[in-house]
């Protein structure tokens, strides 16, 4: 996702307000999952050119992921709101308080490229465990059912370890 900054980085202090809307094509890769877009991401920015070049980007984004719960393993679009905050420098120049980890990304002409921005704002904002809601019982651990639905197998599985002494119960009788 591209932004245009001719305007912006003319002049230090200048800001510009952008509202870009797009269905990325591409999926995310999240902990060995596809997550595709399944409405389309609406990033909301704020362009402040500061001295040397360098842009300021703050703003927040929306989007819908379809993925699956990880307990029952069915379909869902989760949500997925986040801050973006970065600074971008003009190639070829250094930031003049540059920190022991830098964390902008550098630009050239008049075009910001803000997929890696948003790519990881939006890792950040995901959780751990994708849940269709907190009350998933997930699957069945024997039959492999929807817990939910509610299953017709034996949930007293017996270690086999201990099979021989179960036996030995039934010849006692």
């Amino acid at each position: 996702m591209d932004v245009d900054v001719s305007l912006v980085k003319q002049r230090p202090g200048r800001t510009q307000q952008v509202e870009l809307t797009t269905t990325p094509e591409s999926p995310l890769h999240w902990q060995g999952e596809k997550l595709t877009f399944s409405q389309p991401l609406v990033v909301n920015l704020t362009l402040e050119s500061q001295k040397g070049g360098s842009i300021s980007v703050r703003g927040d984004l929306r989007a819908v992921v379809r993925t699956v719960c990880s307990r029952c393993l069915q379909p869902i679009d989760y949500p997925v709101e986040a801050d973006l905050e970065g600074t971008f420098y003009l190639e070829g120049r250094s930031p003049e308080d540059q920190e022991e980890e830098f964390t902008g990304q550098f630009y050239s002409g008049d075009t910001l490229q803000l997929d890696g921005l948003i790519r990881e704002s939006i890792y950040l904002s995901l959780p751990m465990q994708f849940l269709c809601s907190q009350e998933c019982k997930g699957l069945c651990s024997y039959c492999g059912k929807r817990a939910d639905e509610g299953c017709n197998c034996e949930h007293q599985q017996v270690d086999p370890r201990f099979e021989v002494l179960k036996q030995l119960l039934k010849d006692q009788d």
